[in-house]
């Protein structure tokens, strides 16, 4: 059996919200909880990047195992590269954001099944033809995620190996849609 992991990028500073997003309810819980859900539901071991002591920490739920990002002040390229380094063992992984809540169970499964019959291919879910989280790896891309830096996240791994990657087409519109601001919220 193919282990792999889900990585949940929560250490951003919410600026543009103007509060720390990741607490905003939807649904009656925090953001952060909500997105959780799909991945909690689909794979087996699922971990929250987040700022060291971060107060967030303080809602996840007890299965998630908590990766603090020191560096996760100077971009996403940082908490993706901290992440990177503790899943040694898995053998694909998932990449998702703490502020993408209505993603589906269903997503998170087409999206892991598909990367799990791989070898070596990036899986980027697409809706009506527009890029979406989250984004499957297969574990040898490893290494140059625990390269990253700055504000681009896995941007140049995808880019460096558009002949590795599998577009999945989904009729999921949640895979492109992102809170960055308390309207989008209630959209």
């Amino acid at each position: 059996m193919l282990v792999g992991a889900a990585l949940i990028l929560a250490a951003g500073s919410s600026d543009r919200f103007g509060a720390d997003k990741r607490l905003a309810e939807i649904d009656g819980q925090p953001m952060i909880v909500k997105a959780l859900e799909p991945y909690l539901a689909n794979i087996q071991s699922v971990h929250v990047v987040v700022r060291p002591h971060d107060p967030v920490q303080a809602v996840l739920p007890t299965q998630v195992d908590v990766i603090e990002a020191p560096d996760a002040y100077l971009g996403m390229g940082h908490s993706l590269a901290a992440a990177a380094t503790q899943l040694a063992q898995m053998s694909w992984f998932l990449v998702g954001l703490a502020d993408m809540p209505w993603i589906r169970a269903e997503t998170v499964d087409a999206i892991a099944t598909c990367i799990q019959s791989q070898k070596d291919a990036i899986v980027r879910p697409s809706f009506r033809g527009q890029a979406g989280h989250p984004v499957g790896f297969t574990a040898n891309f490893l290494d140059e995620l625990k390269s990253l830096s700055g504000d681009a996240g896995a941007k140049e791994v995808l880019q460096r190996h558009r002949d590795k990657l599998i577009v999945l087409e989904l009729a999921d519109e949640a895979i492109v849609r992102d809170v960055d601001t308390p309207q989008q919220l209630h959209t």
